[in-house]
């Protein structure tokens, strides 16, 4: 598989963070440049259920890789912007050779968003983009690139671009890394976060010291750093007007302008989970508590001033509210690679529980209409191979979905997925069908199946027909919040 590998993901970025675009007529070479040790959100290697899934080494054969289902559609780049109001019900992805781009469901009406890779000033060095997150309205597309060390002294940077592709070429700077600063994960310059009015970005980024959680005004394109530490995960309030923080295992909690320190503080809380979750219509906020049996799942709710204790969590968990607010999906694991977990959904009020499923799970998202959770498992026998499947809370079904091989992108969010549903999600919309990327594993049954050794982004219907559908070529793909 053709990649370009980050470290240099790559714009040329001037004195004043600007683009200078200009034909290149001859083709270069791909980015081949090692990155240093990416400094890690947690160290997963003390973990072994986690240690083994973020693992870049097969340790075991796996299944060779199938054919696509269907040839992909053909999708000619869109030359002129999106009209205005029109990105909807889109999927951002970035392809085999690291271009950003969004695409329509069906594989057609594919729109650039990155600039174009070509026309960068460069002669032996390829750009590539990665880790695109919409922002709440969906106008904006936020994404991390890497400037090559003959370019720029600033190893990464944040930017953002209109969804529509009107800002193509010409996306706002938010943050250029220091000289000597490394990845935040593996593959992942910076973890990004959009406030919900869309008005701020939280972002976790290497300094030569280490991690820093920045904000950064989007309007004016200035950051400021919150607090250095790791391992750290954070949330906005529901009104964007608070940050909390986990630092190992203390609770921050920052206001605006978020560089005066924290207005309150949680010590001695827990380091058996990793991100703290604000409820998506009021400021209750959901944490774990460290007791005699492990830990607790803890409610802080500002209407009566009360910490409740919600539910037990035992030796570790991960947990994130219903959309509308009324539920918690919890899941309660193990730092034993043996332990396996259990999936439950929790009435804040009540505390009861309705059990949901129990395996090698590691990862639960909520659909947009909170009907449905999609569930990732690992393969009793190919921990590289991922299982999915989906709850239906109506019936309480459990139905299976698809088998697949994911992207290293992909696997890596597995691990530290908690954080990640904040800010990318895998559903429609309309909750009706997920979006993928990585290698399909199983038996397909479409006739004149092609095999593809590349990563495919995959869409799969979860209710009636739950048959891939192969849009394009790339290694991470997220769906529009509208």
């Amino acid at each position: 598989m053709i990649r370009v590998q980050f470290k240099p993901l790559v714009m040329l970025v001037g004195a004043i963070g600007v683009f200078a675009l200009t034909a290149c007529t001859s083709e270069a070479a791909p980015l081949v440049n090692t990155p240093e040790p990416a400094a890690k959100l947690l160290s997963v290697a003390t973990i072994p259920a986690l240690a083994d899934t973020a693992s870049t080494e097969i340790s075991s054969p796996i299944p060779a890789p199938i054919p696509t289902l269907i040839p992909l559609p053909t999708a000619t780049p869109t030359v002129l912007p999106l009209r205005a109001g029109e990105v909807t019900n889109r999927i951002v992805f970035v392809s085999s050779d690291s271009q950003i781009y969004t695409i329509l469901g069906d594989g057609t009406d594919r729109v650039r968003i990155s600039p174009d890779r070509a026309l960068l000033p460069q002669s032996e060095q390829k750009p590539g983009y990665t880790w695109p997150g919409w922002s709440p309205d969906a106008s904006k597309i936020l994404y991390s690139a890497a400037v090559p060390p003959t370019l720029s002294d600033s190893p990464y940077v944040l930017m953002t671009t209109n969804s529509d592709g009107s800002s193509v070429d010409a996306p706002d700077v938010l943050y250029e890394n220091e000289p000597g600063s490394g990845n935040v994960v593996a593959g992942g310059p910076h973890y990004s976060l959009w406030s919900p009015d869309g008005k701020r970005v939280a972002f976790i980024a290497g300094t030569r010291d280490g991690l820093t959680v920045f904000v950064a005004d989007v309007a004016t394109r200035t950051a400021v750093p919150v607090v250095p530490g790791a391992p750290v995960y954070m949330d906005w309030s529901y009104d964007s007007q608070e940050l909390v923080v986990h630092l190992g295992d203390r609770l921050l909690t920052y206001v605006a302008p978020f560089d005066q320190g924290p207005s309150a503080g949680l010590e001695g809380g827990s380091i058996r989970y990793f991100a703290p979750d604000y409820a998506p219509d009021d400021g209750r906020l959901l944490f774990l508590i460290d007791t005699n049996e492990g830990a607790a799942l803890h409610m802080s709710n500002p209407s009566n001033g009360v910490l409740e204790r919600i539910a037990d969590a035992g030796a570790a968990a991960w947990f994130k509210w219903s959309p509308d607010g009324g539920s918690i999906v919890l899941l309660r694991g193990s730092f034993d690679v043996n332990g396996g977990s259990a999936i439950w959904i929790v009435d804040p009020t009540s505390g009861n529980e309705e059990f949901v499923a129990r395996g090698d799970f590691l990862m639960s998202m909520w659909s947009p209409d909170g009907q449905k959770l999609l569930l990732a498992k690992r393969n009793a026998e190919f921990s590289r191979i991922m299982e999915w499947s989906i709850y239906d809370r109506d019936d309480g079904s459990l139905t299976d979905l698809v088998e697949f091989e994911p992207s290293g992108e992909l696997r890596m969010m597995h691990v530290f997925f908690d954080q990640y549903l904040a800010s990318h999600s895998f559903w429609s919309p309309d909750s009706k069908s997920i979006v993928f990327a990585g290698d399909l594993v199983g038996p397909l049954n479409s006739p004149g199946d092609e095999e593809r050794d590349i990563d495919t982004v995959w869409v799969v219907n979860t209710s009636g027909d739950p048959k891939p559908t192969a849009i394009a070529d790339g290694f991470m793909a997220f769906w529009s919040p509208k």
